[in-house]
């Protein structure tokens, strides 16, 4: 006998073989994406973990929520920007002023 059980060894691939296996389809979420102007891109590019997803704007599309989040996260920062700088442009405006 060589040392080896193969009873245990089939026992331990079969249990690799069904953790690989998928138990249920990714789940997905709409979101629409604001169409931009005439000059802009047609399409929305979102890369995650390497994988990417172009999304045509002004359409809905059913992606996974980590890319809906992605896709928030990224209109929460676009806003901020644009309040911040708006402040900004206000404060220069009004030298000496407090805020």
């Amino acid at each position: 006998m060589t040392g080896i059980d193969i009873e245990n060894t089939t026992t331990e691939t079969e249990a690799v073989q069904e953790e690989a296996k998928p138990t249920k389809k990714p789940k997905r979420v709409s979101i629409t994406v604001p169409r931009g102007d005439e000059k802009g891109d047609p399409n929305l590019f979102i890369a995650i973990n390497g994988v990417n997803y172009l999304l045509p704007r002004g359409k809905t599309s059913q992606v996974p929520p980590e890319v809906a989040e992605e896709f928030a996260r990224s209109e929460r920062a676009k806003d901020t920007f644009y309040t911040n700088s708006d402040q900004m442009i206000e404060n220069a405006a009004a030298p000496g002023v407090p805020t």
